[in-house]
């Protein structure tokens, strides 16, 4: 019941505007952006080196596998960017940020 009183947005702005929430972070993009392109097969291609998935069945898990990296790799480098803008200490992540990766924007 509580879905019948859940209001989305009403007006059209506000409907333009809520489909746009997606794109503010990109860890939802139905394709990547061309900028990180070659981060991303370059991640592609190490995987898949060291995978060497054989068959159908393998490639569709390899390829769950990459976007879950990616996407990862991704949502530590908004982490680390936030931590960088922030005045103070993280409360999630303190005490600073994550070096256990490095994020695409730092990718040789």
């Amino acid at each position: 019941m509580s879905a019948n009183l859940s209001a989305g947005p009403r007006t059209e702005e506000g409907k333009a505007k809520s489909s746009q929430n997606a794109r503010k972070h990109g860890l939802s993009a139905e394709s990547i952006p061309a900028d990180l392109c070659p981060v991303f097969n370059t991640l592609r291609n190490e995987l898949h080196s060291q995978c060497r998935p054989d068959g159908p069945l393998e490639e569709i898990f390899f390829d769950k596998l990459v976007t879950a990296r990616w996407n990862m790799l991704r949502a530590l480098d908004f982490q680390n960017e936030l931590y960088d803008r922030s005045d103070g200490p993280d409360p999630i992540t303190h005490p600073g940020r994550c070096p256990s990766v490095a994020p695409p924007s730092r990718c040789p």
